[in-house]
């Protein structure tokens, strides 16, 4: 039994960590989910965060020097991924969630908080209001993973006000060593608000 510790501690130590294709694809997800919203400055010990029920629509990226950066930066494969995944919303899982104290909003719900042609300032003051530790609405899209399994890309918008918010696609790539994914030097908004 020591030995097999010593073993695992100088394989540790040497760089051999976790390869990111040992995990299954529902722990690949979630673990990057995971660590990209504790990066996003989500903490597991807070909430409840409000996140709506349907991931992000991906239907491509935009044209001019937004897709020339992310073609010339990342894998195709990466890129082909996340598109094939996001064609069509799907529904969150709180699977996909389960180190976070969340609450996932469905259509119904979202359409009672903010009623079409209502003043979306009394609507967001509401909304802040019920959800106070949440800092917004929370929208995720599923994770779409290079072919080697090394780097995953997602897209996540926050929006707080009426005319206040943002989406964004970022990239994140797996560190053996600590056994977890890092933002890449790689990000691109989509809206801002």
């Amino acid at each position: 039994m020591k030995w097999r510790v010593l073993i695992l501690a100088l394989v540790g130590l040497c760089g051999f960590g976790i390869r990111a294709e040992d995990l299954s694809p529902t722990d690949r997800e979630v673990a990057v989910v995971s660590d990209f919203l504790i990066e996003q400055g989500l903490s597991p010990n807070g909430g409840p965060y409000v996140f709506q029920e349907k991931t992000i629509v991906i239907n491509g990226f935009p044209d001019g020097n937004v897709s020339k950066e992310v073609h010339e930066k990342v894998p195709a494969s990466l890129i082909a991924d996340c598109v094939r995944k996001n064609a069509a919303p799907s529904r969150l899982t709180k699977a996909l969630t389960e180190k976070f104290s969340v609450r996932i909003l469905n259509a119904e719900e979202e359409a009672r908080q903010f009623p079409k042609d209502s003043n979306l300032n009394h609507d967001w003051k509401s909304f802040h209001k019920k959800y106070p530790h949440s800092g917004g609405l929370y929208a995720i899209s599923r994770v779409g993973f290079s072919k080697d399994g090394c780097y995953a890309m997602l897209c996540f918008e926050k929006t707080y006000a009426s005319l206040g918010g943002e989406c964004n696609v970022f990239v994140l790539k797996w560190n053996p060593q600590k056994a977890h994914w890092d933002k890449a030097d790689l990000e691109f908004n989509l809206w801002i608000a």
